[in-house]
């Protein structure tokens, strides 16, 4: 049973990279991936390559949430991405690519007003980055990301970004703004030490608060407004 349903799921996010490519519209292209993450996650005994495959179809929601601006939704994509990467093997190529996963969170949280999810999903691409033993000249160049955090954060948004996107006054007060948290003594000290496992514990904190935003979807609500 679990491999017919495997076999159909593979179909649907198949069929899904199809329309995109044909540039479909989203909707169509949403309820195809939507249906294959369904078909997959009823898998009774997921393998690695399952897991693989749930993380990529999140991913590729939340981008297409992302770029229609429902940056709740995308939030929770990209967390959803992360989560099924964590229980595949952890080697340095899965840290690399959590720590991009946790700064396109962090761009979500600050795209829907919520700083402090932004905040805690940057704390855990600095930690997921930490975790990379045999680091490339490009990330040995970048140092330790706690005191070269501008070069960590433009080193990884110059390939997760779009030009546009980059160029936006958001883009630019968002970088500020974590800039200078970057350097409030109490920033990153409540997160010193931590293992990979324990940053699903932030995972889970964020979860909480993008579940208050979607259900709310109320701005105002947010702590932290920066103003354009």
């Amino acid at each position: 049973m679990d491999e017919l349903i495997r076999q159909n799921a593979k179909l649907k996010i198949e069929n899904a990279h199809k329309l995109e490519y044909r540039q479909s519209t989203k909707e169509r292209i949403l309820s195809e991936y939507l249906q294959g993450i369904n078909l997959f996650l009823k898998i009774t005994n997921k393998t690695i390559d399952d897991f693989k495959a749930l993380s990529k179809a999140y991913y590729s929601i939340a981008t297409i949430y992302f770029n229609r601006s429902e940056y709740t939704k995308a939030a929770q994509s990209y967390l959803d991405s992360i989560q099924q990467l964590q229980k595949t093997e952890l080697n340095d190529n899965t840290y690399r690519t959590l720590t991009e996963r946790y700064i396109d969170l962090a761009d979500a949280c600050y795209e829907s007003l919520n700083q402090q999810g932004a905040d805690e999903s940057m704390a855990n691409a600095i930690k997921a980055f930490g975790l990379i033993k045999e680091k490339n000249a490009q990330e040995l160049a970048i140092g330790n990301p706690d005191t070269n955090f501008k070069q960590f954060h433009d080193y990884y948004e110059r390939d997760l970004s779009t030009a546009s996107y980059l160029k936006s006054v958001k883009f630019i007060n968002h970088g500020m703004l974590l800039a200078e948290r970057q350097q409030e003594k109490n920033f990153l000290a409540q997160f010193e030490g931590i293992s990979i496992s324990e940053t699903k514990l932030i995972d889970d904190s964020i979860e909480h608060m993008l579940k208050q935003l979607s259900v709310s979807e109320q701005p105002r609500r947010c702590h932290f407004l920066i103003p354009y």
